[in-house]
């Protein structure tokens, strides 16, 4: 009988450890918020937190049972039927409100979509063409006159907002959402998730140069991107130039006590028909390396740890084969 040799087969273990633990790593980046909705498996909307509070509360015909992304088992989105629901975190009680959220003027927003309707149908309801994903402010809602004023470089009340208008994508930062990304959703049709990100450096030295974003993904004219992309698919950069009426540069000025909603505005009128999924909110500007990351349809870390566990368990039978 041969005594098998002990020693290779654990340096190979170690190895496909390594390795697995190097997968983990590459793909890795910490949000300052997450919601997933999947609340282990249920989907009941129980966010990934970490940082503050942030607990997410369905509305109107909203739920946290569509289909997620990854169109894996377990996978769940928030669905906003016939455009009529929404979520929001942070309204009531102080341990809910976004505190990782204050002071930031330099961050990354994602999320997926899935219309049920075309864009250019978005929303059903009021007879309007825009329609909100997604919208920080303070606790009294980010959608007021008083608040979408534009006078100074700094407006301490302003925050931020995502919205699409027919096929175009609109973002406000520290103001109305005006800046448009023409015809960004021209190339996609219901039933089809992508992935929008927003970059967005508050520091940067005018609205059309930021030293930070050529950093991070390439392309420096603008002082915001934003990308489009599918799975697996990274697209854009779509540079804006964020300024008020002032001329100056916008900072959003968050504080410790922000509202988010989704898939809807506060004056629940300016609906989306569909799903939205994987929400984060990132303190800094990510490379496109780690957006193209979060574009690939790549298991959760369980399950890719549950991979390398698989790929070890192979090794060491084949090394007891061999011997």
């Amino acid at each position: 009988m041969k005594t098998m040799n002990t020693k290779p087969t654990l340096k190979l273990a170690l190895c496909a450890l390594a390795l697995s633990g190097l997968v983990l790593t590459a793909q890795a980046q910490t949000p300052l918020y997450q919601w997933n909705f999947n609340g282990s498996g249920t989907g009941t909307g129980v966010p990934n937190v970490t940082s503050g509070g942030g607990s997410l509360t369905a509305s109107g015909t909203g739920s946290f049972t569509g289909a997620g992304a990854s169109g894996q088992p377990g996978d769940f989105a928030y669905s906003s039927t016939s455009a009529s629901g929404y979520a929001n975190a942070g309204i009531t009680t102080a341990g809910d409100t976004l505190t990782g959220l204050s002071g930031l003027n330099q961050f990354t927003i994602t999320f997926w979509l899935n219309p049920f309707i075309t864009y250019s149908n978005q929303p059903a309801v009021s007879g309007t063409t825009v329609s909100r994903f997604l919208q920080i402010g303070p606790v009294s809602g980010y959608d007021e006159a008083s608040i979408n004023t534009q006078g100074g470089a700094n407006n301490a009340n302003a925050g931020i907002s995502i919205a699409l208008n027919n096929i175009s994508l609109q973002v406000g930062v520290g103001q109305a959402p005006a800046f448009i990304a023409n015809n960004a959703f021209a190339s996609y049709g219901a039933n089809q998730w992508v992935m929008v990100a927003l970059e967005y450096d508050g520091t940067a030295i005018s609205a059309n140069s930021s030293s930070s974003l050529a950093t991070a993904i390439g392309n420096g004219a603008g002082d915001a991107a934003v990308f489009i992309s599918t799975p697996g698919n990274l697209g854009g950069p779509i540079m804006l130039g964020m300024t008020n009426t002032a001329g100056a540069v916008v900072s959003p000025g968050l504080t410790a006590s922000e509202l988010l909603l989704l898939a809807n505005r506060n004056n629940p009128n300016r609906g989306w028909d569909g799903e939205i999924d994987n929400v984060g909110i990132y303190n800094g500007l990510l490379t496109t390396s780690q957006l193209n990351a979060l574009t690939t349809a790549v298991p959760e870390p369980a399950t890719v740890t549950m991979l390398g566990l698989g790929s070890l368990v192979g090794v060491i039978a084949l090394r007891r084969r061999r011997s």
